[in-house]
Order: structure tokens, then C-alpha cells, then sequence
């Protein structure tokens, strides 16, 4: 069964840390899943194995599982996931509930989930700035630059109305490229662009997810430019201390208007004026 990309087969492993992060990597899984042709259980749908899933981002055995850990210090958001309609594309083991010794035991984790790749990348790290879970992600990224020096960390960092200053430092310390987005801005953009009267968090992070398929386009495809994690330093970054990408998303065409013919969309300038 040929793969278009196994030229590229550099794994990625992603991980998903608090509600934010958790609920974002689940919409982001669902969307890869639509764009590769696998079913809610990890099978490829029938009539289209030439779009074979990736292997930077699915493992395969009996069937195609993310390579993924999700992880929170309370269980209602990984229940949530766990009860949905993809809830047989993830095992068990990726998902870990936080408690005594949990860096450690995260870390090991990780170990167990990558010890078999073949050639791997680095990882892509979902979360938000601020809640429960923004200290743990300090104390991981300051594992990974000791354990894994010479793996690309590219974060997708949802920032909310306040900011703690110390995770914003260790952020930018750490890591080797930071996306982030703001929580009052993707409200507007679902509110003022896609025309959705009161947004909610599935429109929100559906969007962000959107984003982060475009983002990833190049490596899950056959593309030219960032095509793996080290792409996106060398290509991104201009200077080791500038490593904060900001992304755009065009067009944005609320449902009502996508069947229209004539529909004009905003221009990157109108996307970048103030909502």
C-alpha cells in the first residue's frame, strides 16, 4: 500500500495538556481524520487507500491511532473525548490523569510511546497560558531541553485575558517555535467572520483546529516547505530569540455565504484591522 509520504516520515509526537489543549488536539485528530479519509475508529474508509494517513502523525497496527498523549489534572475533559464518536480512534495509555510524581510518570510515558519511531521529530505541544495545568508545562518543556536537546518543540499556546509571567518566560526559553493565539480574538473571528451569533468553545477551537491543519498541511502531504519541525525553525525563525509565528487564516466564509458565487472574501489587510 503506497504512502505518499514516506519521504517525509518523520514522527511528530503531540501533546495535549489541560481542557484547552485537550479539547483543541481531539478537534484537530477529527479533522485529520475527515482530510486522510479514516473513519471515528482509526479504519481507512473504503475506496480510498491511495490517501493513506501519515505516518509522521499515525501510528499503524490493527489500526490507525494518533500519535498522541492527552493529559489534564481532572478527568471531565478526557471523559468527554473518551465518550465521543472518535473515542475507539484513541487507546487507554494515552491518556493520563495527573497525580503524585506525574512529571515523572509523563515522561515515561512519552519514553514508551516513541521508543519505537524510526526517525523521530520532536514535538507539537497544545495548551493554555493560563489554568491548572500552565506550571506542569513549564516543569515538561524544562525536561525536554534536558532530554531532548536535539528535538524540535513547536508549542501552540492559547493565551486568555491575564498571563503568568513565569510560564510566558520558560515558553520562550524553551521552546523553538511558539504559535500562539488568543482566546478574545478567535471569539471575534467566530463572531464578527463566520457570523456566529453567540460562539461557542467547539466553534472556537473547530477554528483553531482549521488553522493548525493548514499549519501541518506540508508535513501530512506532499509539499516543498516545512515538511518537518526542523523546517519550521529554519524556514520561520529568523533569530534563535524571534520564535513567536503569528498565522493567518484566509478565506473565512461564514456557512451562509458558501454557496454563493459572488462572494468576496476579506482581503489580509481587512483580516488584520481590529475587530
Amino acid at each position: 500500500m503506497a504512502n505518499n509520504n514516506d519521504m517525509n516520515h518523520r514522527e511528530v509526537f503531540q501533546l495535549h495538556i489541560g481542557s484547552a489543549g485537550i479539547e483543541i488536539g481531539h478537534r484537530c485528530w477529527e479533522l485529520y481524520c475527515l482530510e486522510h479519509s479514516l473513519t471515528a475508529d482509526g479504519n481507512i474508509v473504503n475506496g480510498t487507500e491511495a490517501n493513506v494517513p501519515p505516518k509522521c502523525f499515525f501510528s499503524e497496527k490493527k489500526n490507525y491511532r494518533p500519535r498522541a498523549l492527552f493529559i489534564d489534572s481532572n478527568c471531565s475533559t478526557m471523559d468527554t473525548v473518551k465518550s465521543s464518536k472518535y473515542r475507539n480512534l484513541y487507546s487507554n495509555d494515552q491518556f493520563h490523569l495527573l497525580a503524585n510524581n506525574s512529571l515523572e510518570s509523563v515522561l515515561d510515558t512519552i519514553r514508551k510511546q516513541i521508543e519505537d519511531y524510526d526517525n523521530f521529530d520532536g514535538f507539537i505541544i497544545s495548551h493554555a497560558m493560563n489554568g491548572q495545568c500552565s506550571s506542569f508545562t513549564s516543569e515538561l518543556l524544562q525536561k525536554f531541553a534536558s532530554d531532548y536537546t536535539k528535538k524540535t518543540i513547536v508549542t501552540n499556546s492559547i493565551f486568555g485575558s491575564s498571563i503568568d509571567v513565569s510560564s510566558m518566560y520558560n515558553l520562550l526559553e524553551l521552546a523553538h517555535v511558539v504559535i500562539p493565539m488568543e482566546n478574545k480574538a478567535i471569539f471575534n473571528l467566530c463572531k464578527h467572520r463566520l457570523e456566529i451569533a453567540n460562539p461557542a468553545y467547539a466553534n472556537m477551537n473547530r477554528l483553531i483546529a482549521t488553522c493548525w491543519s493548514n499549519i501541518t498541511c506540508s508535513m501530512r502531504f506532499k509539499g516543498s516547505l516545512l515538511t518537518d519541525l526542523n523546517e519550521f525553525q529554519t524556514v520561520l525563525i529568523p533569530f534563535p530569540t524571534m520564535k513567536i509565528i503569528s498565522s493567518f487564516l484566509l478565506p473565512l466564509i461564514p456557512f451562509s455565504c458558501s454557496t454563493q458565487k459572488d462572494f468576496k472574501s476579506p482581503s489580509v489587510y481587512d483580516m488584520c484591522v481590529p475587530l
